[in-house]
């Protein structure tokens, strides 16, 4: 059965306490908060002498909400603050069972990944693979939709199946970020997704671009480029002529698509575009899909 958008954001809950525990414990040994400060802040007696790495979400965010100015503040920067207090309104809608829409459900997991990303916690990619599902079943539900002169616009909008990752008789979805949408537009003008600063076009297996990734960037830790590595070897091996290449607009509130019609291949980049590799794309043609999120994966 698929998972509902209030799953979802259940699972990106737990995955933000998995990653926030650690961090928040960090933060108070490094300053010394007395328990005493801490009891202050959340006085939920459930809680009692548990570690605060086993304290739920909420309690955490509130922590980091209390604590900011004082602790989370010179770590994090201004911004992540507002981050903080999103979530705690998103998981407070959780708990109460409250519906999500696909966009909210995609703005609260996005909004997780982002805190996650701050705190450099390897959940954000797990979050991440959410929000790129999400993705994928709001594309199918468009795509039907067309088909039928009109869109699903069911709260949840899981009924469909999402189109297949692994069906070799059908196309697959990818979603290509394009820097959160801001080169949408090159793609459109110039029939093409593309991915990375460093060319790997010519690479011939996945150890080559990695290879490539560690000579170019040493300075780089080894989950950093093999988060990399994965991204190049997904584009230039994995997507098919014929996949679906999805693509947010910068805001705009819809998706661009096309469908990939050849092998990859380097580039300059003088079009304005900085990402070397790409991929020949059919005529990206606007998604109808009023009310989608404007930030994407």
């Amino acid at each position: 059965m698929a998972m509902t958008n209030h799953e979802r954001v259940g699972k990106a809950m737990e995955l933000l306490k998995a990653g926030l525990g650690p961090f928040v414990a960090r933060g108070i040994k490094a300053h010394r908060v007395d328990e005493a400060t801490l009891r202050r802040l959340d006085d939920n007696p459930r809680l009692g002498d548990r570690r605060v790495t086993d304290w739920d979400v909420a309690a955490l965010l509130k922590l980091m909400r209390g604590m900011w100015n004082d602790v989370f503040r010179a770590i994090l920067g201004r911004a992540a603050i507002g981050f903080v207090h999103d979530l705690l309104d998103y998981r407070n809608r959780w708990a109460h069972q409250e519906p999500f829409s696909v966009d909210d459900a995609y703005r609260a997991l996005d909004t997780t990944g982002r805190l996650l990303a701050a705190v450099s916690a390897p959940q954000a990619a797990q979050v991440d693979r959410l929000k790129v599902e999400l993705l994928r079943v709001r594309f199918d539900e468009q795509v039907r939709g067309e088909r039928h002169g009109h869109a699903d616009r069911s709260e949840e909008g899981t009924g469909h199946p999402v189109t297949s990752t692994t069906d070799n008789e059908r196309p697959n979805v990818w979603v290509v970020r394009a820097d959160r949408g801001r080169y949408a537009e090159h793609f459109v003008a110039n029939g093409y997704a593309g991915v990375g600063c460093l060319d790997v076009s010519s690479a011939r297996d996945r150890d080559e671009i990695r290879r490539l990734c560690e000579q170019a960037h040493p300075d780089w830790d080894a989950r950093r480029i093999g988060n990399y590595t994965g991204q190049y070897y997904d584009f230039l091996f994995r997507i098919r002529d014929g996949d679906y290449v999805l693509t947010p607009e910068l805001d705009a509130g819809r998706l661009r698509y096309g469908r990939v019609v050849g092998p990859g291949e380097s580039a300059a980049g003088d079009d304005g575009c900085p990402y070397r590799n790409r991929r020949a794309a059919s005529e990206n043609a606007p998604a109808a899909a009023d009310g989608l999120p404007r930030s994407a994966t």
